[in-house]
């Protein structure tokens, strides 16, 4: 049962679970919001960013380091999954002493206490799951890993109903929910791991652990500054403006966050493709990088143009009285996906060709850039200023990451018009349909029609081709190919 699957059949599976859970979000946050109302959301909006940023240092980079591992080192891949999740399980232990000596040396969060313990469970569940994520990612298994994407999803869909709509535990009761749900994801999806694809072999090896911290240290200092700098809009609107902003900024703010994710897991089934060719072939990597940044950019117009244009719509279905503004915020935050689908794949082909410092030097950067800017225009302008931060960091990752990668590989291109060009002009055309017939149709006739528009566009300015489709296939294959003859010549050898 060990075989893997081909990386469109793999695209489709994660892209099968990420709109399931995408959609599964959108109840989620219409539940809650609802439940909780705008202060109190507020609230449990800068406990969940202060959970999630803790989340990230035991995860670290390791799995990345890990797929890599697993990857290239087939014969030792049980002890290098059961070092893998050790290393992470260590840094777990430190940083749950460290932030709850800290919480009750200080006093912090008195009324959250709750709270804050089942968002720990919750944390420590979640390692165990993005353990897992590796293994599956790394045996290029996505149709597992999605399949547990919406179980997990469904999970806490059906417990947070439960506790909105029976009981009255507040936020400690959602916190509690999201921890059972990804309790029950993580055992369920080890057991099918270990049964399908890899049992771990766990030691003692302070060598192996040490692997894990200093391979991953750079992609580490990259995942905890995007973190922070993912968070650090709303960390600035509490101390400003107060919870009632952070509700009305956090709620669309999550929504675009989440549907952003989805270009990065567009971009993982071509990750181990993109190591491969980091290796053996820089010319051949180039040429799959443009042709996958043009099919990611095709994904993320439209959703920009979708969130800008029918803002109101969305946030008045989803959030109801109370969260009217939000529909600013998602409008402004919807440009983002333009950036932010072609960054995910920069970030992966940054990996695979050794760049980690590259990554943690201009991820710093964009938080810097990010921080000034919130710290010139939150205090008057509230979310219109965190808004603004956001979309200039994105656009400075995305330039500096393709001038860097170009400098150092010369083979390297990045047409621009071809990747953009088309694209944007499609998108356009998309916005001044929505526009002119969002005030005469009913809103799903103007998605239907909308939709349509930028379909036939693309296909009558040929943005992307049948040949295009070919040619990545043909990149895929010429792996595939090249691998079979190693293993042949491997076996000649012996």
């Amino acid at each position: 049962m060990n075989r893997k699957l081909p990386v469109f059949k793999n695209l489709l599976y994660l892209s099968g679970g990420k709109v399931f859970e995408i959609l599964c979000l959108f109840f989620y946050i219409a539940i809650v919001a609802r439940y909780l109302g705008v202060e109190e959301f507020g609230g449990y909006s800068f406990l969940w960013a202060i959970l999630i940023l803790l989340t990230v240092i035991p995860d670290a980079g390791i799995n990345s380091v890990l797929v890599r591992d697993l990857t290239l080192k087939s014969n030792e891949n049980s002890r290098y999954f059961g070092g893998a999740i050790v290393s992470r399980y260590l840094l777990c232990v430190v940083i749950f002493f460290c932030f709850l000596l800290t919480v009750h040396i200080l006093g912090l969060f008195p009324a959250s206490r709750g709270s804050l313990y089942f968002g720990l469970m919750w944390m420590f569940f979640r390692m165990a799951t993005l353990s897992n994520n590796a293994v599956f990612l790394a045996y290029e298994r996505l149709d597992l890993e999605s399949y547990f994407t919406a179980l997990g999803s469904s999970l806490i869909l059906i417990f947070t109903f439960f506790v909105t709509r029976f009981t009255d535990y507040r936020i400690t009761g959602i916190f509690a929910s999201q921890a059972l749900a990804e309790a029950i994801t993580s055992v369920s999806s080890f057991i099918v791991l270990a049964a399908v694809l890899l049992k771990p072999k766990i030691e003692f090896s302070p060598s192996l652990w040490m692997h894990y911290f200093k391979n991953s240290f750079s992609v580490a200092g990259s995942r905890i500054a995007r973190n922070v700098y993912n968070r650090i809009d709303i960390f600035f609107l509490y101390k400003f403006r107060g919870v009632g902003e952070v509700g009305i900024y956090s709620a669309p703010y999550n929504l675009i966050q989440r549907m952003s994710f989805f270009g990065l897991l567009l971009s993982r089934p071509v990750y181990p493709a993109l190591c491969w060719f980091a290796n053996h072939d820089k010319k051949m990597l180039s040429q799959i990088s443009q042709k996958w940044m043009k099919i990611l950019t095709l994904i993320g117009i439209p959703i920009s143009v979708g969130c800008i244009t029918f803002s109101n719509s969305i946030i008045s279905i989803l959030l109801g009285k109370g969260f009217e503004e939000s529909s600013i915020v998602l409008s402004l935050l919807g440009i983002i996906f333009f950036f932010s689908f072609p960054n995910a794949l920069l970030w992966f082909l940054s990996l695979s060709l050794g760049l980690q410092h590259v990554l943690l030097r201009y991820t710093v950067l964009s938080l810097i850039i990010n921080t000034i800017i919130d710290l010139l225009f939150i205090p008057k302008y509230g979310y219109w200023g965190a808004c603004a931060g956001t979309l200039a960091a994105e656009l400075f990752f995305m330039i500096s990451c393709m001038i860097k990668i170009k400098k150092s590989n010369p083979v390297f291109e990045f047409r621009f018009i071809d990747i953009f060009g088309k694209p944007l002009v499609a998108g356009v055309l998309m916005a001044i349909v929505a526009i002119l017939l969002q005030k005469y149709c009913h809103i799903s006739v103007t998605i239907f029609l909308v939709i349509t528009t930028y379909v036939l566009v693309v296909l009558m300015t040929k943005t992307f081709t049948r040949s295009d489709i070919k040619s990545i296939r043909e990149i895929l294959r010429y792996r595939t190919e090249f691998q079979n003859e190693q293993i042949n010549e491997a076996g000649e050898l012996l």
